[in-house]
């Protein structure tokens, strides 16, 4: 272990394997409900809006750009797979960070350092999750790295319309 890494207390190490757990038990209860074209329950409260949603004001109250069909593909993986099982879009606290406004803000890091939300950070969160931990937040995401290029771009253009 390099001299510059910290152990991981057991406590904490339980509670990230609980996190995960819980993660994981959302993603096969809730995960095939979320993110239907069909009729269903509307989004809950942090869901993205399903197609045809209106995209709405911003923390400015500026109406959002379009959304390109990238980031509506985005849209659709975000809600499929289980990401708003900890993510919201509505700046709503949950497991993860909200990731309303988030695409070009500086994000401090649990290790204090601080880094620009663009598609490099957003990529690497996604397939090298326990890279980056948000100040504030626990490590509990699992890799997404088996992701393919194309869904990893979409879900990158769906957040970066998030921060329009």
């Amino acid at each position: 272990m390099s001299e510059g890494r910290k152990r991981l207390h057991p406590a904490a190490a339980i509670l990230v394997v609980l996190g995960v757990g819980l993660a994981v038990v959302g993603l096969l209860v809730f995960g095939p409900l979320s993110g239907r074209d069909g009729p269903g329950p509307a989004p809950g409260p942090g869901q993205a809006p399903g197609p045809g949603a209106s995209p709405g004001p911003t923390g400015g109250g500026a109406p959002r750009s379009e959304m390109s069909a990238l980031a509506q593909r985005g849209r659709e993986l975000f809600n499929i797979r289980g990401c708003t099982t900890c993510h919201t879009v509505d700046g709503s606290p949950g497991i993860g960070p909200s990731l309303l406004g988030v695409w070009g803000s500086e994000r401090r890091l649990a290790d204090g350092t601080v880094v620009v939300a663009d598609a490099a950070y957003v990529r690497e969160s996604i397939v090298d999750p326990m890279a980056k931990i948000v100040e504030g937040f626990l490590p509990s995401m699992t890799s997404y790295a088996w992701l393919g290029e194309e869904d990893i771009e979409a879900l990158t253009a769906y957040i970066e319309w998030l921060g329009d």
